[in-house]
């Protein structure tokens, strides 16, 4: 039966989910210890793993077509499906696969969120100091004329950032 295949398929996908759940940690704790070279060395091991989440996640999606084929006449579209018309310990496998893989992605999720959270954060204060030091410009070039401007910065202008 496919379902055998399916819960050995899932519990492959187990072990991606479970290391890419290990890189997006990694990926934070490079995110705050400012570790940029381990940031990139990160996300390109992340961005192998998506592509082979992604490849997995055809590959089931390939299996479950297989799988509700055997089942003439029951409507078919996911896990839940397949767990309502088997049984035995092929069911209880099946569940526990299921449950891991909910499980990770709600990990993965979570974890998507600090990190998304956290460079938000750091954009923010370089727009902040990019405002700051834009401060410190003079206002304009040129002057009508066509001469060139050149102002001394005082006090005054300094204190405009703070």
């Amino acid at each position: 039966m496919m379902v055998k295949a399916l819960i050995e398929h899932l519990e492959k996908e187990i072990v991606v989910y479970r290391n890419l759940v290990e890189v997006q940690q990694a990926e934070t704790e490079n995110l705050t210890s400012k570790d940029y070279r381990g940031l990139y060395e990160t996300i390109g091991r992340k961005e192998h793993l998506l592509l082979k989440v992604s490849s997995m996640g055809k590959d089931r999606a390939r299996l479950m077509e297989s799988i509700a084929g055997e089942f003439e006449g029951k409507d078919i579209v996911n896990i839940s499906g397949i767990l309502e018309q088997i049984g035995g310990p092929e069911h209880d496998r099946l569940k526990e696969c299921q449950s891991a893989v909910l499980t990770l992605v709600d990990t993965i999720k979570e974890i998507n969120k600090v990190n998304a959270l956290f460079v938000e954060g750091s954009i923010e204060n370089i727009k902040k100091t990019l405002g700051l030091l834009g401060n410190f410009m003079p206002k304009s070039v040129y002057k009508p004329t066509g001469d060139f401007y050149s102002s001394t910065l005082k006090g005054a202008n300094l204190s405009e950032g703070a």
